[in-house]
């Protein structure tokens, strides 16, 4: 491993060694079961976001590019950048209706001004002392008083080795306050309870005879629903991640 490249970094580039986020597409048991949460996160910032039709949105640090994929279809200019060759190469084959680019946020001016932009499980990515600095660069890009959506893990969970910090309500605010008027912040993915370890397990249980009828499809089938009414937003205190909206201010200082 070079000694130069952080090891939160240096691990999350070993997990683009497989485009991982798009599993689902095609093993059923990851697009009915294991990935449920994840789609649940994909639908807050859907909702966050509205109808994004003619506009040009930003995907900064898209990774492989799975919430791209998820808005193909929606009219809306997509623009992706991360720092990963790896992650753009598998980004440009899944995506081809969009565009990436292996660049930093704040070389992005030239392909802007954006309408909307997302940070979805990025920021935590970012070291502590240049969280301010790479905020400040989306909001660059932004069109005045254009709506950022921020998704990261929530300080209820422990940090691991790819990620330098995780957020709360406050530390959230914080963080967006110097560039942007904080929004709505709340919870997604509210703590799992014993509800929804039973209900995972009997779904596991289930899946092999899924394709026939009675509970056991039913089960299966209405898990993802479930989770996201149960389980979807809720109490940032109370939840696995933080999700927030965020309007760029009209004067960046």
């Amino acid at each position: 491993m070079d000694s130069t490249v952080p090891i939160q970094r240096a691990v999350q580039e070993a997990e683009y060694k497989f485009p991982y986020h798009y599993l689902d597409l095609e093993s059923d048991r990851h697009r009915l079961i294991d990935f449920v949460p994840v789609m649940s996160r994909y639908e807050l910032v859907r909702d966050r976001l509205g109808d994004v039709s003619g506009m040009a949105i930003l995907d900064a640090g898209c990774g492989d590019g799975r919430f791209c994929y998820e808005w193909r279809d929606s009219g809306a200019r997509l623009v992706g950048v991360d720092y990963s060759e790896r992650a753009i190469a598998f980004a440009r084959a899944f995506v081809p209706e969009a565009e990436f680019h292996c660049a930093d946020v704040s070389e992005m001016g030239a392909h802007g001004p954006f309408d909307r932009a997302v940070l979805i499980e990025t920021l935590e990515h970012v070291p502590p002392d240049e969280v301010s600095g790479f905020l400040r660069s989306i909001a660059n890009v932004l069109r005045p008083g254009g709506k950022l959506i921020v998704t990261v893990p929530s300080k209820n969970r422990p940090v691991g080795r790819k990620h330098y910090q995780h957020f709360d309500e406050a530390t959230m605010s914080q963080a967006l306050s110097g560039s942007f008027d904080v929004g709505e912040v709340s919870g997604y993915g509210r703590n799992y309870d014993l509800r929804l370890k039973i209900r995972k397990r009997l779904a596991k249980m289930a899946y092999p005879a899924r394709r026939g009828s009675g509970w056991w499809s039913r089960m299966v089938t209405g898990y993802a629903e479930w989770f996201h009414r149960h389980y979807g937003e809720g109490p940032v205190a109370d939840s696995r991640g933080v999700i927030a909206s965020a309007t760029r201010k009209d004067v960046l200082v």
